[in-house]
């Protein structure tokens, strides 16, 4: 891919992920990377060229019988976050400031937003107080490099098959697609930079983590230690959901950011809780109860967590059913009072993403129903098709 893309806020809400740029004859399978319910990973070159590439083949080129589309929102999250690193490098060296507290959608948005070039423009949030800011630079983490989609022909990979297994747990679960390549078939794939096996590093990860954190993503899957690359690159970007699209968990939002030590030891994580929940067991056995304040401090800490969650869903009917709340009303309900209220900023409310999910829906019909099969197949919505 050529240059930065468009990164107008205009492009945010309606992604297409560039095509690989390179003409090639044949894809050649080095080794094979991993495989999922989504799809596989191998190590590849394209015809005598000596440069390594990771590429993610999908299995489902439509959505399946649950509309559920890897290729969709994978694409999409990687050209929204082709555009955040553009909108840093086109600001460096000044770093780009967005709120600290995020709760619903809409903070998601405001987070997204300032990395576009209406964002860029308006800083909205550089006059926020320290701690109500996290500054982000192009030097924050390193997010793996993505070099557009292309499509492959499964005769140059069936001997993927020799080392995939059917994920038999996800089928009966109703969550299982195709497992394997046919030979006759063309696959939409994604091509992306080689990262050779390192050690994941604590701090490292722990960047990474707060980079989609506040760029308004959230995790909408476990993320495990096999998804991520050493010393700290996130390698599967399924993992996450973008604020832009309507498939969006308003209960994502207002989760604190995941702890690095999650994706590097979960065992250790495990035992600690178990340790902890044995401890207060033995306490109860032995009669020791809580003091005044640890329960009023508990209550306090629940009660937080429910407005939170109270705010994050009544926000979100917003977006999903043009319902918009008074301050009348928010108060009536106990719901967490909006901090930024004074900063407004139409794009990114629900009228404006309500417009764009109508365009996107309608697009997406049409391109659905022009596919008569799997061997000709032009690029959907998600795609760029230039």
């Amino acid at each position: 891919m050529q240059g930065d893309p468009a990164c107008d806020w205009t492009d945010f809400l309606e992604p297409q992920l560039r095509r690989f740029p390179r003409v090639y004859t044949k894809a050649k399978l080095r080794k094979a990377l991993g495989n999922g319910i989504e799809g596989c990973v191998a190590r590849v070159k394209f015809d005598d060229d000596d440069s390594r590439f990771a590429l993610k083949i999908f299995f489902n080129s439509v959505p399946d019988e649950n509309d559920w589309w890897p290729l969709e929102r994978e694409a999409r999250n990687v050209a929204i976050l082709e555009k955040v690193q553009a909108g840093l490098r086109q600001s460096s060296p000044t770093p780009v400031h967005v709120p600290t507290k995020r709760t619903t959608r809409l903070d998601c948005l405001r987070c997204l937003y300032a990395f576009s070039a209406d964002g860029r423009r308006s800083r909205d949030f550089d006059g926020l107080p320290a701690g109500e800011k996290v500054a982000i630079s192009s030097s924050f983490t390193r997010v793996r490099k993505c070099f557009g989609w292309t499509r492959v022909r499964g005769a140059d990979f069936v001997a993927m098959n020799n080392v995939m297994k059917l994920d038999h747990y996800a089928e009966e679960e109703g969550e299982g697609s195709a497992s394997h390549i046919e030979r006759g078939r063309e696959y939409f794939a994604i091509v992306y930079e080689y990262l050779p096996e390192a050690k994941l590093e604590l701090n490292a990860v722990q960047r990474q983590l707060d980079f989609f954190y506040h760029t308004g993503f959230h995790l909408c899957q476990d993320t495990h230690e096999r998804n991520w690359q050493g010393p700290g690159v996130l390698l599967d970007f399924g993992d996450y959901n973008s604020p832009v699209d309507r498939w969006f968990q308003a209960g994502g939002a207002y989760h604190p950011c995941l702890s690095a030590e999650v994706v590097i030891d979960m065992a250790k994580v495990q035992a600690r809780a178990a340790e902890e929940r044995k401890r207060e067991h033995e306490l109860r056995e032995a009669g020791v109860e809580p003091t005044e304040e640890e329960e009023r401090e508990e209550e306090r800490a629940l009660a937080k967590e429910h407005a939170s969650a109270d705010t994050a869903r009544f926000v979100e009917w917003g977006y999903t059913a043009s319902r918009w709340f008074s301050k009348e009303e928010i108060l009536e309900n106990k719901l967490e009072e909006d901090p930024l209220a004074n900063i407004h900023i139409p794009a990114v409310e629900p009228r404006a993403l309500g417009k764009v999910w109508n365009r996107y829906r309608k697009q997406k019909k049409e391109y659905l129903s022009q596919v008569a099969n799997e061997s000709d197949l032009g690029a959907p919505e998600s795609l760029d098709s230039n």
